[in-house]
């Protein structure tokens, strides 16, 4: 992980900004991924579209423009998982694709 100012001034997609990069807080940003990364994986028991993985990362009700860009994370987190050989990602005659665990 790159070296950052302790005084780096963080902007996250969510939640308020703060002060500080530390190695604590990317580790716990990174554990936090993998365990999101391994809950798509284990939802993935079937063939399904990446609409249906969306309450996986996303257990709140979201309105139209949050559902917008939480399908935008799903997408990238299945292709994510599929690049590292997680997932298989299956297209269906109608050009439909679908992600199952690998």
């Amino acid at each position: 992980m790159p070296a950052f100012p302790p005084d780096t001034l963080i902007l996250p997609s969510h939640g308020l900004p703060f002060v500080g990069a530390g190695v604590a807080r990317r580790h716990s940003c990174a554990r936090t991924t993998q365990a999101r990364l391994a809950e798509l994986v284990a939802a993935a028991d079937e063939p399904q579209p990446a609409a249906e993985f969306v309450p996986v990362l996303f257990r709140r009700e979201l309105d139209l423009q949050q559902r917008f860009f939480a399908m935008g994370e799903a997408i990238a987190h299945l292709n994510h998982l599929w690049r590292a050989g997680r997932l298989a990602r299956l297209v269906a005659g109608d050009g439909k694709i679908r992600f199952v665990r690998s």
